[in-house]
């Protein structure tokens, strides 16, 4: 069990010490002990399964900021993180697995950044539960995204919304 490991000592940690990347920058850990916000490293592309996973109620982290160059974030990256309310996902995102961000029972606001809608990889929402959070898209992208597949799985519960990223 790694609940108290608050950095990496590795030749593949981050200059923070707080994530493991591999050399074909794949982020595959992270850890956000006694962080309350973090943006994940420049230099990754992909957010690979389990990276972010099983943060306790003891563990006050409340905002995930996925940077700018993540193209692919994979099924269960974003898993079972109780207290975590924000993410933000990059305008660069072209590619979610279902279940990407799935069972994080405060999570209530997602942006998303690109105003391409990222193809979902699988057979479900890549937000689980998914009718529980708001999904600020760009705004110009509000229909696009409701014409697509995140539209069969959000349209419902009407929690796609657009958002100014310019101002």
């Amino acid at each position: 069990e790694c609940h108290s490991l608050v950095k990496f000592k590795s030749s593949r940690a981050s200059e923070d010490g707080r994530a493991l990347i591999f050399d074909d920058g794949r982020l595959v850990a992270l850890t956000v002990i006694g962080l309350k916000e973090y943006t994940t490293p420049k230099g990754v592309h992909t957010i690979d399964g389990y990276a972010l996973s099983s943060l306790y109620d003891d563990i006050e982290f409340t905002k995930l900021s996925i940077s700018e160059g993540v193209t692919t974030i994979r099924e269960n990256a974003i898993l079972a993180c109780q207290n975590l309310k924000t993410i933000e996902l990059p305008s660069t995102l072209t590619s979610i697995s279902s279940w990407a961000i799935g069972n994080n029972t405060d999570l209530w606001y997602i942006y998303l950044k690109a105003t391409t809608p990222p193809t979902i990889e699988g057979s479900c929402s890549p937000i689980q539960p998914d009718k529980r959070c708001m999904i600020y898209v760009p705004k110009d992208s509000v229909s696009a995204y409701r014409n697509s597949e995140w539209g069969e799985y959000h349209n419902k519960w009407d929690n796609i919304t657009g958002y100014d990223y310019d101002s």
